[in-house]
C-alpha cells in the first residue's frame, strides 16, 4: 500500500526542489521570479515561527488579499502546519470580511494592505492578530516577522484532515 501524503510532504519537498522557476510575478515590465526552492524554505521558517507563536493543527487562519508569491507561502506554510486555512475573496467588504473572522473564530489573519483597515477591526472584535502578506508596517509586521529558522518539530498530519474552510454567499 502507497504512504499516504500529506500537503505538509509537498512542502518540505518544495523546499529541497532547488532554484527552478515556481513562481512569477508581473508587474508592468518588472518580472519577479521565485523558486521552488525560495517558496519551500520560506514557507517550511514560517510554519515554525507560527507553531513557536502557538498555532495548532486545526486551528482557523483568515487569508485575505490578491493572488501573489506572498499567498502562496502563507498558504503552504498553513498546510505545513495543519492549520485550517479561510479564504476570504479579494473583493469581500469589510462587513463580509467581519462575519467570517467572527464566525470561524480564526485568531489569525494574512491580509493585504487594501484590507487592512477591514481586518484590523474584525481582529479587535476578536482578540485576534493580523500580518500583512507584504513588508508591514509600524502596526501591523508583514508575515517575514514570524519566520523562524528553528523551532518547533512540525506535527504529524492526518492525510484526510481539513485544510481549508471555504465561506460562500450560498451560490
Amino acid at each position: 500500500m502507497a504512504k499516504a501524503v500529506t500537503l505538509q510532504d509537498l512542502v518540505r519537498d518544495l523546499a529541497e526542489a532547488g532554484e527552478r522557476p515556481a513562481v512569477l510575478t508581473v508587474d508592468g515590465t518588472d518580472v519577479e521570479t521565485r523558486t521552488y526552492g525560495e517558496i519551500g524554505t520560506a514557507a517550511l521558517g514560517l510554519a515554525r515561527g507560527l507553531m513557536a507563536d502557538g498555532l495548532q493543527p486545526g486551528d482557523p487562519v483568515i487569508v485575505v488579499g490578491p493572488n501573489s508569491a506572498d499567498m502562496v507561502t502563507v498558504r503552504l506554510a498553513l498546510a505545513a502546519v495543519g492549520a485550517l486555512t479561510v479564504p476570504i475573496d479579494d473583493l469581500s467588504s469589510e462587513h463580509e470580511i467581519g462575519v467570517v473572522v467572527r464566525a470561524s473564530r480564526a485568531s489569525r489573519v494574512f491580509t493585504s494592505a487594501s484590507h487592512l483597515a477591514s481586518v484590523r477591526k474584525a481582529v479587535a472584535e476578536t482578540g485576534g492578530r493580523a500580518w500583512r502578506l507584504d513588508a508591514g508596517d509600524d502596526e501591523t509586521p508583514g508575515w517575514r516577522a514570524l519566520v523562524a529558522d528553528t523551532g518547533p518539530e512540525l506535527p504529524k498530519l492526518d492525510p484526510e484532515q481539513a485544510t481549508v474552510l471555504v465561506y460562500t454567499s450560498g451560490t
